[in-house]
């Protein structure tokens, strides 16, 4: 079986001439991110059918601890009131890319099984649906 794709790969430049733009008024703004593709889950979900290193899969793993982690950060810092009847008035996405001048990602197949996008607030584990 072969590993999904991870990716698009970015280059730092790529991302910064995205997030880092300034209007002629001033104030900053930040371009559309491209959509991006995991496998974190996919790789963990197949262990053992891929020639990973003996360290794979912790990608997801690693995934679940950076999206609590960026949970925690968002909600102490904005003074996020998870109990708002309103919900929260801020919300947070972000994706992360392979970063295309790392020699990791010049590699075939892949090798690597962790990337991943998320939205905050939320509690996590995420909720489950009835």
């Amino acid at each position: 079986m072969k590993k999904p794709h991870v990716g698009p790969k970015m280059t730092y430049k790529d991302l910064e001439e995205r997030v880092d733009l300034t209007a002629g008024d001033g104030r900053k703004y930040h371009a559309e991110l491209p959509a991006s593709w995991d496998n974190a889950e996919f790789v963990a979900e197949h262990a053992g059918e891929f020639d990973d290193p003996p360290d794979f899969p912790l990608g997801h793993d690693q995934n679940e601890k950076l999206k609590q982690a960026i949970v925690n950060a968002f909600v102490e810092c904005k003074n996020i009131d998870l109990t708002d009847p309103n919900g929260s008035p801020w919300l947070l996405s972000w994706r992360m890319y392979p970063n295309k001048d790392h020699p990791l990602w010049k590699m075939e197949p892949e090798g690597c099984g962790c990337n991943c996008g998320c939205l905050a607030p939320r509690t996590w584990p995420p909720a489950q649906k009835p």
